[in-house]
């Protein structure tokens, strides 16, 4: 379906102005920069205003852009909407859906969602990036990537959809030899519990465990369980990074009077600048 003419400069303008850089608006928009350029520049001949400002690695609106921003973009985001009903998405579109990771357990999860997608879509090619949780907010603040996969919660800017796609068991667990040494069992008392040394990740520890004799913060899961494996102290991880690691030297445990939350597998990503390809992507996960 194509939009006249007129239309599809506002479409370009709004595109622009969410990402930031008129490269990622052309991906965005499947068609080269300079057709973007073009747009942009007719645009401004039409509205009779500079709307945007080039810096090394981008593009800044002006304040015009940003009036004209507010005026158009509730209109366009509900075009593009019956756009993407009649225009659908099969396998042989092409593109590249770029994520960021904060887990190992989000990166394994997505592996798996990533080989049944490209028995379908065999031409979406995946940017994987690993990185810590704020990195990533800043990725997606700067459509450098369609979308996060974390397990950390973190706070929210208005402009991105979080989808919660698995619910995350957390265990406390320990050597199988430091819980015989300190007599730890499948149920123990939050007395016990609290004198025992404690590993935890430097971004739950104070947080969660604040009254524990805390001995160590680490930054990796990865560093927690060798740190657990070797005696050093009891830690508290997902369930299922547990089970993925156990070789049998450890176990696991639950606290009388202590509650561990759920975590939640989840998405983000900006509703006002994503592709066809991840969004499609995206549905397929939560299938």
């Amino acid at each position: 379906m194509e939009l006249n003419a007129n239309l599809n400069l506002y479409r370009y303008f709004v595109v622009v102005y969410n990402a930031r850089n008129f490269t990622r608006a052309s991906e965005i928009l499947s068609i080269g920069v300079p057709a973007v350029f073009r747009g942009i520049k007719e645009l401004e001949k039409q509205v009779n205003a500079k709307l945007f400002v080039s810096l090394p690695r981008g593009v800044v609106p002006t304040k015009e852009a940003d009036d004209l921003y507010k005026m158009v973009s509730p209109a366009l985001n509900t075009l593009f909407k019956a756009e993407e009903l009649i225009n659908s998405f099969d396998e042989t579109s092409e593109g590249t859906i770029r994520i960021a990771c904060t887990t190992n357990f989000a990166s394994d999860y997505l592996a798996k969602k990533i080989v049944v997608f490209n028995k379908q879509y065999p031409k979406i090619k995946f940017d994987i990036l690993h990185k810590s949780s704020d990195d990533a907010i800043e990725l997606l603040k700067k459509c450098d990537i369609d979308f996060i996969v974390t397990n950390i919660p973190f706070e929210n800017n208005e402009s991105f959809n979080i989808l919660n796609i698995e619910t995350l068991t957390r265990v406390f667990f320990a050597s199988k030899d430091f819980a015989e040494k300190h007599k730890i069992t499948p149920l123990i008392d939050k007395t016990h519990f609290e004198k025992l040394p404690f590993i935890s990740l430097r971004k739950h520890g104070k947080k969660y465990f604040g009254n524990m004799n805390s001995v160590s913060t680490v930054e990796s899961m990865d560093t927690l369980v060798q740190l657990v494996s070797h005696g050093l102290g009891i830690g508290e991880c997902l369930e299922k990074y547990f089970d993925k690691c156990q070789d049998n030297s450890l176990i696991k445990f639950a606290v009388n009077g202590v509650e561990l939350k759920d975590f939640y597998l989840v998405i983000a990503y900006d509703k006002t600048i994503i592709s066809k390809a991840a969004k499609t992507f995206i549905s397929s996960m939560r299938q």
